[in-house]
């Protein structure tokens, strides 16, 4: 594989070139170069990537506050067809050998400094395999009043003693997690042990008392207790006792992954990832990647700490992983073209901090645990620039299966943003919201122009399909914050000729273009919504959240358009839409206006 590394400073006509043997001797040639630039000697770096795969053994990091010329330096990073930068580790049958009397395989991982290695990502010939679990049931308790009255004892849930049973019997309770749906918000949490002498009945099922690890029922209860637990989807994950042909397991706390294959062992490529970052980018201007595809990264966190998501995947102790192939913070003139991130166990590119002047076109985003596209940070504080996104523009991208590991995760994210266009892009398979936009609830007292939640922003031409499909209380499209005053009217922000489907099933709690908390100045028209009961949400449930100068018109739906559903008397109004129709094939024969938003819609990369 070639690496060809170009160096042109400001003012030298001529180029320095270095072929390095490997991508971290190329970074380190870039610092290296980097620490003799300032604003009056600025560096341009070129990276050219020959096809094929470039494995690392740790993070590539550019870090302008270790490196002040890194600040003067652009970096363009381009490769060609089969240009590949992945953490995967690649593993062989040698190091897996029978358990017995089991049809799996076991492969054995060293300690580094007393601790076993932390992931939760195994690969078969390139594609991340699922962990094993178990049938969803659903959980037919609420919230103890134990809980409240004495959080620190009662430290476990009732769950079906035929399950738990064959966790034990298999001596599998460590490292079972157990995996909650409750509305928005999904939980990971780690099992401890037991008490089958601790049983109720509930609908000639019998439950026995499966206790939490930690202090975590606690956590539980305060985090979530506004929610209720009763009649979610829970079931066990991570969790040897359910091992099925094509899954695995993996116990951080000795090193011990458990492989059953789908037909053999033998000639497959086998590998796991221990790489939370491909690449980290800190305080740089101009870059540009082209052409290269990121696959193979992981999170360590949840396995061994578990896992208490919230709104758009915030820990509820920790806020947002910074765990993704490529993440960058506080970046400016950024460029990705014709890139792909794939098979990837957290989040394909994150852009936390300030982004202005980005860029991202005709990229893919496939299989990816957590979000695709995350960029901003999940604050409301504009004063901050570190919360300041500027002049984003997304377009003609390809984002699919998404979400389905961290569910909570939308498949693509935008902070508080001034200038935005969203359009072209395809949203299939995603286990939360399409797309989210604004943080914050409340209505604010700025005037337009002294602080911004969503300015000038476009979401346009968007197709999302099978959106929504594990969790509640989100949409293909959801905007979130007041934007201004509420004594300014102006619209300045347009949602137009998007077009979503899913196939109904669970339940109506799903939402198809959504303003939340306080949204304003939003000018919503010629959209079709095919499958969701709940076409058009503006909220309306919470006094200090209504929505505010938001004119919503010609809505194409299968189903009925509620107009109680919204609040005219803050200038919430609902136009003319059309909601006469059955289904999709009968909406697009009589309304041949929804038909060509259809077709219109989404990006040219299949």
């Amino acid at each position: 594989m070639a690496i060809e590394l170009k160096i042109k400073r400001a003012g030298d006509e001529n180029e320095k070139i270095v072929s390095p043997s490997t991508l971290a001797e190329a970074f380190a040639a870039i610092q290296s170069e980097a620490r003799s630039a300032d604003k009056d000697n600025r560096i341009a770096a070129s990276l050219l990537l020959g096809a094929g795969d470039y494995t690392l053994d740790e993070p590539l990091v550019l870090d302008a506050e270790d490196n002040a010329g890194l600040a003067y330096t652009a970096l363009t990073v381009e490769g060609t067809s089969g240009t590949r930068l992945t953490g995967e580790k690649f593993l062989t049958a040698a190091d897996f050998e029978k358990v017995e009397g089991k049809p799996y395989y076991i492969c054995r991982f060293p300690e580094t400094n007393g601790e076993y290695p932390a992931f939760e990502d195994f690969y078969v010939d390139g594609v991340r395999i699922p962990m094993a679990s178990s049938e969803t049931f659903v959980h037919p308790f609420p919230y103890e009043s134990r809980v409240k009255e004495d959080p620190v004892n009662f430290v476990g849930l009732y769950l079906p003693e035929d399950m738990v049973r064959k966790i034990v019997d298999a001596d599998a309770v460590v490292p079972t997690h157990i995996m909650m749906f409750i509305e928005w918000h999904f939980k990971s949490i780690e099992m401890a042990s037991v008490d089958f002498d601790d049983k109720r009945e509930k609908d000639g099922v019998s439950y026995v008392r499966v206790h939490l690890k930690d202090n975590y029922m606690e956590i539980l209860n305060t985090i979530n207790g506004f929610l209720s637990i009763q009649n979610r989807e829970f079931y066990f994950l991570n969790c040897p006792a359910y091992l099925t042909p094509g899954t695995f397991t993996y116990n951080p706390y000795r090193g011990e992954l458990l492989y059953y294959p789908a037909d053999t062992l033998e000639g497959h490529k086998l590998g796991v990832s221990m790489l939370e970052n491909l690449i980290t980018i800190k305080g740089m201007s101009n870059l540009t990647f082209k052409n290269v595809a990121f696959s193979g990264a992981t999170t360590g966190y949840r396995i061994k700490n578990s896992y208490f998501s919230g709104q758009a995947n915030c820990e509820s102790r920790v806020r947002r992983l910074s765990h993704a192939a490529l993440i960058t913070h506080n970046v400016k003139n950024v460029l990705f073209d014709g890139c792909s991130f794939s098979e990837l166990g957290a989040n394909g590119l994150q852009m936390k901090d300030a982004s202005t002047s980005v860029t991202i076109v005709n990229c893919r985003f496939t299989h990816i645990g957590m979000s695709a596209l995350s960029i901003g940070n999940p604050e409301k504080d504009w004063s901050n620039p570190l919360n300041r996104n500027i002049n984003i523009r997304i377009e003609n991208n390809l984002i699919e299966d998404i979400g389905y590991t961290y569910p909570s995760a939308v498949a693509l994210y935008i902070g508080m943003v001034d200038t935005l266009k969203l359009s072209h892009n395809t949203i299939r398979k995603c286990a939360y919201s399409g797309v989210s936009v604004g943080w914050g609830w409340s209505r604010v007292d700025y005037e337009l122009g002294e602080a911004v939640n969503i300015r000038d922003a476009e979401i346009s031409y968007n197709r999302i399909e099978d959106f929504m499909m594990l969790l509640r209380d989100g949409a293909a499209i959801y905007v979130l914050g007041a934007n201004v005053d509420a004594s300014n009217a102006r619209r300045f922000n347009k949602m137009h000729d998007n077009y979503a489907s899913r196939e109904l099933y669970r339940d109506g709690s799903k939402r198809g273009y959504y303003m939340d908390g306080s949204s304003s100045n939003w000018d919503v028209y010629d959209n079709v919504i095919c499958g969701v009961r709940l076409p058009i949400f503006s909220q309306f449930h919470c006094a200090g959240q209504y929505t505010f100068h938001n004119h919503i018109e010609n809505t194409y739906s299968t189903y009925p358009i509620d107009h109680g559903n919204h609040a005219p008397w803050r200038d919430t109004i609902l136009g003319v839409h059309y909601d006469d129709v059955a289904d999709e094939a009968e909406m697009m024969a009589k309304y041949p206006e929804a038909a060509a938003i259809r077709d219109a819609s989404g990006c040219s990369l299949k």
